[in-house]
């Protein structure tokens, strides 16, 4: 028998469950360190044992399973920055008087009176750590970016709890993302220093020069925030009534880059980039233009996890396809989330990255219904309905993650990506061929652009109608995690019941 008869799906599941396991119970390195020596030595021990067999061999799957479980728990202990001496927890005392040096490394969405960044530290009162932090600076002091090296005095502070029942608990999530204090600090309290010329830093530059490219345009401040998100992943500069209009209507999606812009560039790159395939070696360069132009796009983004995730499986997708080798996107999938988890077990807790998977399983797995429900051979009829039962699945499966983290259910969903979706994909379209022609032909830039200014504007007054529906959302919904499990077992055993009575076929 062959190793890699096992279904990577499992192996990730196991893996994951791992990782879970660790954040909740966690347990001591050593008893982990024994775990992995003895689910190995099982593994070893049974492979030999199987590999005699004609069959697979149950207790050398179990074995393996267990295998990943503990790799899962092991991985994400090393991921944990508080288990290491140097991390900056280990050095706080009560005082006030606190000096810390670090790096930013992210811009957030600004509040009311705050800018917000996250800071890498490298020193706390002058001695040497590691760890990040979350820093508060009021509006009208130094405006900081990426790679910017930071002095700041002022009072380290344990992030806040939630304290309404239907509130998200901002600071349970930056725990899991290895963030557990953060900073307030009045103007004139940060120090800038040098400037770091990292990865971000060279990113956040090239990200700002193809923005500027849009000023010419003269876009209103709505238009250019909702280009800016749809194309760079900027949806920081998103004012809070758009915002909230998207969310009444459940199409926030739209506004955070994830698997849907991924896929409709996918298919765009696809069918621009086809004619290479007639010349000898078009195919293979077809393969890596294509690969290339996502992957560019995912570091214009700041590789965000969504994003991350989502050129990682159509990447897999695209060398499936040139290799023209049926690929079980289910696999492709699985193998994603199994690389990403490997490169950092916290993504698992990041909200993007679980409401992505959840939506993208959840359409593959009711994919084979889809045709049943078509009236119509009609391209555009057949589109539509796509639309709508691919939003209906998606919100199935983010459903029980909504609930949870955002206690609302917004109603008019359906009816909102009927019109968003398509409008959205002519956006992102358009947008990244108005950004090719903002630099090498400025009369076809500004026709299109013309073409987006309308789009998104109609886009955006048709959220803003339906989000004047008090009745399309249902607010303050308490739902807990055991809740969500039992919710997602609920739809696991439909979706089988389905499958195993095949009423589809008929």
């Amino acid at each position: 028998m062959k190793f890699f008869k096992f279904p990577i799906i499992t192996l990730t599941a196991s893996f994951i469950l791992g990782i879970v396991f660790n954040s909740f119970f966690e347990p001591n390195i050593s008893y982990l360190n024994l775990a992995i020596s003895v689910a190995f030595l099982i593994s070893s021990v049974t492979y030999l044992r199987a590999k005699k067999k004609w069959f697979q061999d149950v207790y050398f799957g179990i074995a393996v399973y267990f295998l990943f479980f503990c790799l899962g728990s092991e991985a994400h202990y090393w991921h944990t920055d508080s288990h290491y001496k140097n991390h900056y927890s280990h050095f706080l005392v009560n005082t006030n008087d606190t000096a810390v040096k670090g790096t930013i490394v992210s811009v957030l969405k600004p509040s009311e009176n705050f800018c917000k960044y996250i800071v890498s530290l490298s020193q706390f009162n002058n001695t040497n750590c590691f760890g990040k932090i979350l820093v508060y600076s009021e509006k009208g002091d130094a405006n900081l970016k990426s790679g910017q090296e930071i002095i700041i005095l002022g009072k380290l502070l344990p992030t806040f709890k939630a304290t309404n029942p239907y509130q998200f608990d901002y600071s349970e999530y930056l725990q899991k993302l290895n963030i557990s204090h953060q900073i307030f600090c009045r103007k004139g309290s940060i120090i800038t220093t040098r400037i770091h010329k990292n990865a971000n830093y060279y990113i956040q530059n090239v990200r700002e020069k193809l923005i500027a490219s849009f000023d010419e345009h003269q876009f209103d401040r709505k238009t250019k925030s909702v280009l800016e998100a749809l194309l760079f992943g900027q949806r920081h500069v998103i004012d809070e009534e758009t915002i909230a209009n998207y969310t009444k209507t459940g199409v926030i999606h739209i506004l955070a880059i994830s698997g849907l812009h991924i896929g409709i560039l996918y298919f765009f790159f696809s069918l621009l980039l086809k004619p290479l395939e007639k010349s000898k070696y078009g195919s293979i360069l077809r393969l890596f233009l294509i690969l290339g132009l996502l992957w560019l796009f995912a570091l214009l983004t700041g590789l965000p996890a969504s994003v991350t995730r989502a050129v990682t499986l159509f990447s897999f997708v695209s060398l499936g396809t040139f290799y023209n080798r049926q690929n079980h996107v289910f696999n492709a999938v699985a193998v994603s989330a199994l690389l990403l988890l490997l490169f950092n077990p916290n993504y698992i807790f990041d909200i993007g990255f679980q409401l992505s998977y959840a939506a993208v399983i959840s359409i593959l797995l009711f994919q084979p219904f889809y045709e049943k429900c078509y009236f119509t051979k009609h391209k555009i009829g057949v589109y539509f309905i796509d639309i709508v039962l691919v939003s209906l699945a998606a919100q199935i499966g983010v459903l029980p993650l909504t609930l949870y983290y955002f206690h609302q259910l917004p109603l008019l969903f359906l009816l909102a990506n009927i019109v968003v979706i398509p409008l959205a994909s002519l956006v992102l379209i358009l947008g990244s061929l108005t950004l090719l022609f903002n630099f090498i032909f400025k009369p076809i830039a500004f026709l299109l652009g013309t073409m987006i200014s309308f789009l998104i504007s109609t886009m955006n007054q048709f959220i803003a109608v339906i989000a004047t529906f008090d009745s399309g959302v249902i607010k303050n919904i308490s739902f807990t995690s055991e809740m969500v499990i039992l919710s997602y077992l609920i739809i696991l055993f439909f979706i089988y019941w389905c499958y195993k009575l095949k009423w589809f076929a008929f």
